[in-house]
C-alpha cells in the first residue's frame, strides 16, 4: 500500500472518530502528520472527495439511517451530527437527499445510492490503479425502455434522484413491464447537458403514465463493460472506459448514446447483482 494512502487512511480514521464532534481541518493534518495546506490536497487528489465534502456526505449518510433505524427525534439527530439547528439541518438534507428530513422517516426506505461509505483501503487501490481495459461484445436486437428523463449536468445527484422517483412510480406503467433490472440510458447531442432516461424495459403499453417517456433503443452491437456497486465510483469507471478506449484501436464508438443496466438484484454501495456499462460499436 502507499505511503499516500495510510496518510489518507489514517485522516478518515480520525473522521470517522470524531464525526459526530467538530472537526477542525488542521487537527486532521497534525494527526496525520501533514501539514493542512498539504493534506487537503494529498486527501482530494487520492479520495476524489475534498475533506469537507467526505465529512458533510458521511453525516448525511449517517443521518439518513438514524432516520430509518431509530426514534431519535430530528432535532436530536441534527445536534448529533454538529448542525446548529433543525432548520439548517433540514436545508442540507433536502438539497442532499429530495426530501426533508420528516418525509425520509416516512418513507421508510434506505436510499442506499445516495449514501457515502466509508472510504476503504479497497476503495483508495480501486480509485488509483489503472484498470486492464476488459469487455466483450454481444449483438441484442431493438427493445423499448419507458421511465422518467432528467436532462442537465447531474451536478445535484439528479440522476440518483430519478432512480428513486422512478422506482416509487413504476406500479403506475400499464402495460408488459420485462423487469429484469433498471436501464440508464443516456443520450448527448453536440451539448455539455445530457438527457438521462431511467426505466425498464417494455414489450407493450396501454397508457403512458404522466410524467413517463418511452424510447426505441435501436438494434446493436455492444461492448459491454463491468461497473462497480458502489455508486460514486460509476462516473469514474465510465470515464476510465473511455480513456482506454482512446489508447486501443479494436471498438469503435458509435452514435449517440449509451445505457447502463442495472440488474434486479444490484445493491447500491453493496456487494450484489451487477451493473454494465453498454457502448454501441462499429
Amino acid at each position: 500500500m502507499p505511503d499516500y494512502f495510510k496518510y489518507v487512511l489514517k485522516g478518515i480514521d480520525f473522521i470517522e472518530n470524531n464525526i459526530k464532534n467538530e472537526i477542525n481541518i488542521s487537527d486532521i493534518a497534525s494527526e496525520v502528520g501533514f501539514s493542512r495546506f498539504h493534506f487537503i490536497r494529498i486527501f482530494k487528489v487520492i479520495s476524489n472527495d475534498t475533506i469537507f465534502e467526505y465529512i458533510r456526505k458521511r453525516r448525511l449518510t449517517s443521518a439518513a439511517i438514524d432516520l430509518i433505524e431509530t426514534n431519535l427525534n430530528i432535532l436530536d439527530i441534527a445536534f448529533k451530527y454538529v448542525y446548529n439547528s433543525q432548520e439548517a439541518f433540514t436545508r442540507v438534507f433536502q438539497n442532499y437527499y429530495g426530501l426533508t428530513p420528516k418525509k425520509y422517516r416516512t418513507l421508510g426506505v434506505h436510499l442506499s445510492n445516495l449514501y457515502k461509505p466509508r472510504i476503504t483501503e479497497e476503495d483508495l487501490k480501486f480509485k488509483n490503479e489503472s484498470a486492464k481495459l476488459q469487455y466483450k461484445i454481444i449483438e441484442r436486437k431493438e427493445f423499448y425502455v419507458i421511465g422518467m428523463k432528467y436532462t442537465g449536468r447531474n451536478s445535484k445527484k439528479e440522476v440518483p434522484k430519478l432512480f428513486n422517483e422512478f422506482v416509487s412510480n413504476m406500479h403506475k406503467i400499464d402495460g408488459n413491464i420485462i423487469y429484469d433490472g433498471l436501464y440508464s440510458l443516456d443520450i448527448c447531442d453536440n451539448s455539455e447537458e445530457f438527457t438521462c432516461l431511467v426505466g425498464v424495459e417494455i414489450s407493450n403499453i396501454y397508457n403512458l403514465p404522466e410524467g413517463m417517456d418511452i424510447k426505441k433503443v435501436k438494434g446493436n452491437k455492444y461492448a459491454i463493460f463491468d461497473l462497480p456497486n458502489n455508486i460514486e465510483d460509476i462516473p469514474f469507471t465510465i470515464n476510465n472506459i473511455y480513456y482506454g478506449l482512446v489508447k486501443q484501436k479494436e471498438i469503435i464508438p458509435i452514435n449517440n448514446y449509451v445505457f447502463e443496466f442495472y440488474d434486479k438484484n444490484f445493491e447500491p454501495n453493496g456487494r450484489n447483482g451487477r451493473a454494465n456499462l453498454y457502448i454501441p460499436i462499429e
